[in-house]
């Protein structure tokens, strides 16, 4: 769409606006912060149960709006890992967990 926008010049000074997050629009960020300030493996398991449904996004199996709103399920159900690994075994475990637990949702089972 060559009327959206001019192309980007990288030789030419350019001015960037920045606005206030949307977080109505972008609600996986305020979900990303929550997890990220609770910490233990709960980034671990945002990050694979997104992989899994941005997968199946993909593959025509699910949504795209729907994609946030099943991670958001996933890590509320994660309460067993919210506590610190113990060790890269406990993250590989949270990630598996998370992955299974995201697929199980979105194919209609909990």
């Amino acid at each position: 769409m060559p009327e959206a926008a001019p192309a980007c010049r990288w030789d030419t000074a350019a001015t960037w606006t920045f606005e206030p997050l949307d977080t109505a629009a972008f609600p996986a960020v305020d979900l990303a912060r929550h997890v990220g300030s609770r910490g233990g493996c709960l980034p671990a398991v945002f990050n694979a149960a997104n992989e899994r449904l941005v997968e199946r996004f993909l593959g025509g199996n699910t949504g795209f709006t729907s994609i946030v709103d099943t991670v958001g399920e996933v890590v509320a159900a994660a309460d067993e890992w919210a506590r610190p690994p113990r060790d890269v075994d406990d993250v590989l475990a949270a990630e598996e967990w998370a992955r299974d637990r995201a697929l199980a949702i979105s194919s209609g089972g909990n």
